[in-house]
This record gives structure tokens, C-alpha cells and sequence, in this order.
């Protein structure tokens, strides 16, 4: 069960590895006395002016989240939905590309059986032996090419 599928080994696409687009969260560097008073405490004394000067023990800094960045999709989920959105839209070309085809060739059909129909229309008129003929011919030329 936690194998990928492509390289055969433990899945790392699991929850707690997946992280968020964008950036994260902000962070700031704090003082704090190891061996001493909280710095709440300390904070507390400062403002009732209680505080001595020389506080014992040894002080370091720390990082501390200041602000987490707001819900965002994943890195996975994006890459899943483009995905998706690549083979819907792949779907899509080869439907229009097959129906452009389509329609071509019944354009093109509809031209040569045109053209057929044209060519009988013109040989009737090349072959009508007097006036009455011609103008027959040509009154059916000038509706079937309207």
C-alpha cells in the first residue's frame, strides 16, 4: 500500500508531504532567557516597572511564527487539475479535428457532384442545335447557379 505507482517505492505524495502554493508563513526572531522568566512574565514586570536590569541565565533567540499563510491547493492538486484540464481539452481537439474532417469531405463531395452537374448544364448548351435549345440551356444554368 504506499508504493508509487511509477517508481516502486514509498509513496511521498502522502498528506503530510504535500505543500501549499504560494508563500508561507511569516516569521519572526524573538529573545527568550533559557534559565530565567518567560518573556510574558518578564513583559508583565517590565510594565509595573518591577524589573530588575540583570536577569541570570543565558538568552538566545528563537524563531516563532508570526502568521500563517491563508488555505491554499497544493502542489499535487494543481498539477492533477492541469492534468485534467490537458486531457479534457486534448478530448476536445480530436472531436472539432474530426468533425472539421468531416465536413470537408462533404464539402468536397458537394463540389464535385456541383461540378458534375455543371459540366452536363454546359455540354447541353455546346450541343443544342438551334435558339430554343441555348436559351433553355441557358435560363437552367443561371438557376441552378443561383
Amino acid at each position: 500500500a504506499g508504493l508509487h505507482p511509477v517508481f516502486g517505492r514509498w509513496n511521498f505524495w502522502n498528506e503530510e508531504n504535500l505543500k501549499q502554493i504560494g508563500p508561507g508563513p511569516e516569521y519572526e526572531r524573538v529573545k527568550f532567557n533559557i534559565s530565567g522568566r518567560s518573556p510574558l512574565i518578564s513583559h508583565y514586570l517590565h510594565m509595573l516597572q518591577l524589573r530588575s536590569d540583570q536577569q541570570p541565565g543565558i538568552k538566545v533567540k528563537r524563531t516563532e511564527i508570526v502568521k500563517l499563510p491563508p488555505e491554499s491547493i497544493t502542489y499535487q492538486q494543481f498539477i492533477t487539475s492541469t492534468l485534467n484540464r490537458s486531457d479534457t481539452l486534448k478530448k476536445e481537439y480530436t472531436r472539432v479535428h474530426e468533425q472539421t474532417s468531416t465536413d470537408i469531405l462533404d464539402l468536397k463531395r458537394q463540389q464535385r457532384d456541383t461540378n458534375k452537374e455543371m459540366n452536363v448544364l454546359k455540354k447541353a448548351l455546346t450541343n443544342s442545335k438551334n435558339a430554343q435549345e441555348r436559351c433553355l440551356a441557358i435560363e437552367a444554368i443561371m438557376e441552378y447557379s443561383e
